[in-house]
């Protein structure tokens, strides 16, 4: 009957007597559907269906900006892990870091790993672990443990540590003056 009820305020209909069940308030009777009627009910439902497009529409527009918000974090995230990646390869090869201080490096890449795996797939981080091996594995890499190179080592620990505690939840420490 959608909405071709109409309210019978006093209670009674034409002619009758009061209806037992007026102390229930005002009741409502069927009426013959007119055609203005039905035009505005049609408008009504072209109304709510030009709204609901709208809102599909913007709610479509919300997700392609959060899917690609969320591919370049990603790969922001993919490039970080990379540098991180390849200053453990550069420790490892010319010994920068103290044993702790490398403990720790590889504490904190773990903690990075593990978070990743949960958003990155893992074809592509082992795609970027595996560029910093092959980076850090030629021959000429080795033999270029400079000072350039210990600065490079230092700085991606501080970066793994910075991360780490990110990620872990935790506020950073600030600068680490941790073996220097």
């Amino acid at each position: 009957m959608c909405g071709l009820l109409k309210e019978d305020h006093n209670g009674m209909g034409k002619g009758a007597s009061p209806s037992p069940l007026s102390f229930l308030g005002p009741q409502k009777r069927a009426v013959e559907p007119r055609e203005e009627d039905a035009m505005k009910g049609i408008s009504r439902f072209g109304r709510s269906a030009w709204c609901a497009l709208a809102l599909l529409a913007g709610m479509a527009g919300a997700a392609a900006q959060a899917s690609q918000a969320r591919e370049q974090s990603d790969a922001d995230a993919l490039k970080r892990f990379g540098e991180v990646m390849l200053a453990k390869g550069r420790n490892e090869q010319c010994k920068v870091l103290d044993e702790s201080r490398t403990k720790q490096f590889d504490d904190d890449v773990a903690a990075i790993l593990k978070k990743l795996e949960k958003r990155v797939p893992a074809q592509q981080l082992l795609g970027v672990a595996l560029n910093a091996a092959v980076a850090t594995g030629a021959p000429e890499s080795a033999a270029n443990c400079d000072e350039a190179t210990r600065q490079a080592v230092e700085a991606g620990s501080e970066q793994a540590r910075g991360w780490a505690e990110e990620l872990r939840g935790r506020r950073s420490r600030g600068n680490s003056t941790q073996g220097k």
